[in-house]
């Protein structure tokens, strides 16, 4: 998108959100829309929570949105990047067993929206105040 016009981007703006039924024909918000506008998210985060969260992986859902917007929890030399997504979540899922091993933010982030999402919001707060 870099060098686009301003109406361009809005073209492809708009053209996104109609994709993921945030918009209608008419390009006015539909219920989906202000649903996933609701939650704060790049529209395509959103609609991936709304729509996994209507089948029933709403909690892992929340764990790769958190694994996206945050910096890799894996440290690695550029060359050396895995960029296999559910190697991050497994490693969420298994620290969330044990908080104090994780020393990343990143990753704390991860666990909490993970324990917030898999309805464990009391074990959520200990993210933060483990060492």
């Amino acid at each position: 998108m870099d060098g686009c016009s301003p109406i361009a981007a809005l073209a492809h703006a708009r053209e996104l959100l109609r994709q993921l039924g945030a918009l209608d024909a008419m390009h006015r918000i539909t219920t989906h829309g202000r649903a996933i506008s609701d939650l704060g998210v790049h529209p395509r985060l959103g609609h991936m929570l709304r729509v996994a969260t209507t089948r029933g992986f709403g909690a892992t859902a929340c764990l790769v949105a958190a694994l996206l917007e945050e910096r890799d929890i894996l440290h690695h030399a550029p060359r050396e990047r895995e960029p296999d997504l559910r190697l991050r979540v497994d490693l969420v899922v298994s620290l969330s067993r044990d908080v104090t091993k994780c020393h990343d933010q990143s990753a704390r982030v991860a666990i909490a929206a993970w324990l917030v999402a898999s309805d464990q919001p009391d074990d959520a707060h200990l993210v933060f105040v483990s060492p």
